[in-house]
């Protein structure tokens, strides 16, 4: 709880800075991780998997906008997936759900705001960044290793509530002044390495990260 404090404290000037303009809306797409069961820096993409959620946006100014995130994924890897480490035989799946406020900003949001009518059905670029919590519960399987690490692995105490830093990018268009549509992908810090509730039997020392990408859709509510 003590967490979700911290995020409240952190968010709430930020939202309260927000003009009365409210946008509320869906996203899906997928889920992804790396980590402990990657084997190069990056995720394996044949472990994506579904992700969904609800979002609200609300502009600052005609560049800036702050969004609110409640999203829910799952996570999974499998050293199946490389022939060097089948012998080894670890996998894991976890839920997650993330709770995050970001900023987006977009450099042509001036435009469209002055040239509205020539904006519709126009992609817009912008970037965002912000703050999370995600809650997950991994379940990691440690296939035919039964060594002190593994007994480790197993015994820690690590917490299911952790912080994330949501970074990325994405493409936005009005269909017309209610209605807008969208594209984004973007990674999460952690700062944890037991994501997929594996570390010292596997590569400590190292934190996890995921990453959502997919489409978006938003309606005005005022």
């Amino acid at each position: 709880m003590k967490k979700l404090y911290i995020l409240v404290i952190v968010l709430a000037p930020l939202l309260g800075m927000a003009q009365p303009a409210l946008e509320g809306g869906l996203f899906l797409g997928v889920s992804n991780y790396q980590g402990d069961l990657t084997l190069k820096k990056a995720p394996n993409f044949g472990e994506s998997n579904f992700a969904a959620g609800l979002l609200a946006r609300t502009y600052v100014d005609e560049t800036t906008a702050i969004r609110a995130n409640l999203l829910y994924g799952k996570l999974s890897g499998n050293d199946n997936n490389y022939a060097d480490r089948i012998k080894r035989g670890f996998s894991f799946t976890t839920t997650l759900v993330e709770l995050s406020v970001v900023g987006e900003w977009e450099p042509l949001g001036a435009n469209r705001y002055k040239n509205y009518d020539k904006m519709i059905n126009r992609f817009s670029p912008y970037l965002y960044g912000g703050l999370g919590m995600v809650f997950i519960n991994p379940k990691p399987v440690f296939g035919n290793e039964g060594n002190e690490k593994v007994q480790q692995d197993l015994s820690s105490d690590y917490s299911k509530l952790q912080f994330s830093v949501p970074i990325g990018i994405g493409v936005k268009a009005y269909i017309n002044k209610l209605w807008c549509v969208g594209l984004e992908l973007g990674t999460r810090t952690t700062f944890t390495d037991y994501l997929d509730g594996i570390s010292l039997s596997g590569e400590p020392g190292t934190k996890d990260w995921y990453l959502f990408g997919g489409a978006m859709v938003t309606y005005r509510i005022k």
